[in-house]
């Protein structure tokens, strides 16, 4: 299936200026930006419509909003008051310098503020944005939807303080943002993070300028063409500085046709500051302006970039006697820099706090010619400069009034030596402290003053941080409460489950009804529904069956509903939603006698399963590259899943929880966002998967939590090791019990000992004795034969784990002879057990 962008391209490949509207506000700014790249070779523009189209004509036979109201979620569920969520994220926004910071995902507002709604089908959130800052937080919800027990729980009568929450209009963040970003220096928007999209691109243009002016300040922009070119005339000639030797991994050569013209500075992974001279002066469509890195030498290294996109400062100007004023302007590359590696480019941070006072000590690189032995080289060096006074300034630049915020002098503290002037000086980064504060813009005849001092723009202020958003982290780690409540969930949750399989069994196996894909979603979710404290599904019910289990997010629906059959798998794909966490589950079951290779492809998603389950594994181990273990058995056979093996689980909110993400593929773009490292208090799914196309398909999942391990030799390295929350029976027949090894035999038989003792009292506790006997028969242990290699433990597999399962797996195994034994005697007795 193509891409979007792919769809565009090919749609209108025999077209030219194609300008296609989007919805700013639907779109978030890093798939935006995505998709500009990915246009930009071509001849679509994307184009920012401030009126949803669909919104005009969509009239007749739209359905409405829902009116339910939020409500606070009780401290016995979220277990920390919001008040103190608050202060650790004005604790992480302190330490980033960020004076106010935008929430706009859903999920992170009702966890953030201990509230849950009804605005969307299966995750329980309230429709709304939040801004925080160090002294006011301000929610923006439809009112009606906010009662007064909520009013009460965020304090928000006579709300003048920190610690109180003040309610506005939903639609009241648009002019808030233009309007209080004038007192913030800094603010922090979200940006992508795994399963969080970050911040609508709508919300980086009303908060100051489009996502290209991510340094310039709001307004001052306007885009040319991207097509660039040098008008006639020969290049600027300006001083020589002297050298230092210190090569700046930041700095570039603009070039027309290969040959150097401009300096710049490397400001994003694909954005370049530099002079608006230099781009403005390229008018015409004949030659190629490209972009070439180089850690000290642009003759022998670097790498060549075509641009994309360019601006420059709208009020920049050379009216006032040849002197540029706002003299900066932006590159966009077409690609992306490659940063990685000690001799590659480098990105410069921007100071946000530059002054200009006199005599301030600055560097300053520039790309200069040097003759060795009969070789010209053409290198970046930097020299040592000072800031001058007003006063100073006006001797060389009469014609100033002195120096405003946009520009500033600056001389060569060593004086100019040997050639005083070097070509292409326009656009040389100054840096001061390893931070952006200005660009080269102008000096007078450096042949005739070579003396004279040098003019420069003054980098504006960058109030934007696009950041992953803190409450990421913050949330991922459950609290004792919440693990507690995830844990209590998960058993109501196979309490249901192990009943609904055992009555759908029973239906298919002895009595005349059929079933299809739709009845099994239907029950499965009415059998949830039973439970105490359920809220409804955590996502649409995923049932297929044969050829439908081969399609990983198959949903049935009337039209392509499947009769539920004897002779293939059926995957159910499930979870609910409870006061006191999420769940998520999978299981793969057959009603009839099951191929050689079914059971085949079951048992190897079972060893994986069980591999990733049982790992004992350093805190410092990312997330993708726990991935391999659940891959590894179906990899041995020449398959893989394209779906990722895991993903984070929230408490009562997402089923799919950033930051986590269990796949090998989650670090291979650019934009691949935040890196993940598990923490005691994570809870992630563990779901490989083996699918047949046309033909059948299996997928396991049980949620895992992560706990610390208690290894014998632990000293410097903190290791941690998983346990399983989810306790619901794997399919016995699926099961070549000559694949597993005994490792995989101990930990199968621990996990149904485990269902046996925590499963089954529940089970007996809520009468639900069709379920109990059904899961009876489903967890019997296996033989452990085989001789057993210590070298394959690991986790809850190894031998000194079973042996603290044997008392509880004693009583278990009690359980199940008496219920085998279904005596008159014996039931006095199983009921007592």
């Amino acid at each position: 299936v193509p891409s979007i962008t792919e769809w565009l391209r090919n749609e209108f490949s025999n077209r030219t200026d194609v300008r296609i509207g989007a919805d700013p506000m639907l779109i978030p700014a890093f798939v935006w930006e995505t998709w500009e790249k990915e246009l930009a070779q071509s001849s679509v523009n994307l184009i920012a419509i401030s009126t949803n189209l669909i919104d005009l004509i969509w009239q007749i036979g739209r359905p409405k909003n829902n009116t339910y109201a939020a409500y606070p979620l009780e401290i016995k569920f979220a277990g920390k008051a919001w008040q103190e969520k608050v202060r650790q994220i004005r604790l992480k926004m302190e330490l980033f310098g960020a004076d106010a910071l935008v929430i706009t995902a859903l999920d992170e507002i009702a966890w953030l503020l201990n509230i849950r709604g009804w605005d969307l089908p299966n995750t329980p959130v309230l429709k709304s944005y939040v801004i925080v800052t160090q002294g006011s937080i301000y929610l923006y919800a439809e009112r009606h939807k906010v009662l007064r027990s909520v009013d009460i729980h965020l304090k928000s009568d006579g709300c003048y303080h920190a610690d109180c929450v003040r309610l506005k209009s939903y639609t009241d963040i648009w002019n808030d943002l233009r309007t209080m970003s004038q007192t913030w220096s800094k603010v922090w928007l979200p940006s992508y993070c795994g399963y969080a999209q970050g911040a609508s691109r709508i919300i980086y243009i009303s908060y100051c300028c489009t996502i290209y002016e991510h340094i310039l300040t709001c307004n001052k922009l306007s885009a040319l063409s991207s097509q660039l070119d040098l008008t006639e005339g020969s290049p600027r000639l300006y001083e020589n500085s002297s050298s230092i030797n210190q090569p700046a991994p930041w700095h570039v050569s603009i070039r027309i046709n290969g040959v150097h013209f401009c300096s710049g500075a490397i400001i994003g992974r694909d954005w370049v500051v530099t002079s608006a001279q230099c781009i403005a002066s390229c008018t015409g469509t004949n030659r190629l302006i490209t972009i070439q890195t180089a850690s000290a030498n642009f003759t022998i290294s670097g790498s060549i970039h075509s641009i994309m996109t360019s601006i420059i400062h709208e009020s920049y100007s050379t009216i006032n006697c040849n002197l540029p004023l706002n003299d900066i302007g932006l590159l966009r590359i077409s690609d992306y820099f490659n940063l990685d590696g000690p001799h590659a480019p480098k990105i410069i941070n921007l100071n946000s706090s530059f002054t200009v006072l006199p005599d301030r000590k600055l560097n300053i690189s520039n790309w200069n010619q040097d003759l060795v032995d009969g070789k010209i080289f053409t290198n970046v060096e930097v020299s040592n400069w000072a800031t001058l006074s007003s006063q100073q300034c006006i001797q060389y630049y009469y014609s100033m009034s002195g120096i405003d915020r946009s520009r500033f002098c600056a001389i060569d503290m060593e004086g100019p030596t040997g050639n005083p002037c070097s070509i292409g000086d326009t656009g040389n980064p100054v840096v001061l402290n390893g931070q952006l504060v200005g660009i080269k813009s102008w000096k007078m005849n450096c042949n005739l003053l070579p003396q004279a001092a040098s003019l420069f723009t003054n980098i504006p202020v960058e109030k934007r941080f696009p950041h992953p958003s803190p409450i990421i982290e913050l949330r991922a780690v459950k609290n004792e409460i919440e693990i507690l409540g995830m844990r209590k969930a998960h058993l109501r949750d196979a309490v249901a489950m192990c009943d609904f399989m055992a009555y759908m069994e029973d239906q298919l196996n002895y009595k005349t009804t059929k079933w299809d894909e739709m009845q099994v979603a239907r029950v499965v979710n009415e059998f949830r529904l039973e439970m105490d404290y359920n809220q409804g599904i955590s996502f649409p019910t995923i049932v297929g069956y044969g050829p439908h289990a081969a399609l990983p997010h198959y949903e049935p629906i009337d039209s392509t509903s499947l009769m539920i059959e004897l002779n293939s798998t059926l995957v159910i794909d499930s979870g609910g939603q409870y006061l006191d966490g999420t769940t998520d589950v999978t299981r793969t079951i057959h009603f009839g006698e099951p191929t050689q290779e079914q059971k085949e492809a079951y048992t190897r998603v079972l060893i994986g399963s069980i591999e990733l389950a049982s790992l004992i594994f350093p805190s410092s181990l990312r997330t993708d590259q726990l991935d391999v273990l659940a891959r590894r058995p179906l990899w041995g056979m020449g398959n893989d899943y394209m779906h990722g093996t895991g993903h984070g689980i929230g408490h009562f909110l997402s089923v799919h929880e950033p930051p986590i993400s269990v796949s090998y593929n989650m670090n291979a773009t650019p934009t691949a966002g935040c890196t993940c490292y598990l923490s005691p208090g994570n809870f992630l799914s563990n779901e490989p998967g083996y699918y047949k196309a046309g033909d059948f398909g299996i997928r396991l999942e049980n949620v895992l939590e992560v706990v610390e391990a208690d290894t014998p030799q632990q000293e410097k390295q903190r290791f941690l090791k998983f346990r399983d929350v989810t306790l619901i029976p794997y399919e016995p027949k699926l099961i070549d019990t000559s694949m597993l090894s005994s490792a995989h035999r101990r930990w199968l038989n621990n996990y149904n000992s485990r269902i046996r003792n925590e499963v089954g009292p529940e089970l007996k506790k809520h009468l639900r004795m069709v379920g109990f006997k059904w899961m009876m028969k489903k967890t019997r242990s296996i033989p452990e034969s085989g001789d057993v290699d210590e070298r394959l433990f690991v986790g809850a597999a190894s031998p000194s784990y079973f042996k603290k399962e044997m008392v509880a797996s004693t009583k278990s195994e009690k359980y199940f002879r008496l219920f085998l034994d279904d005596t008159e005697s014996n039931r006095k007795n199983f009921d007592l057990v």
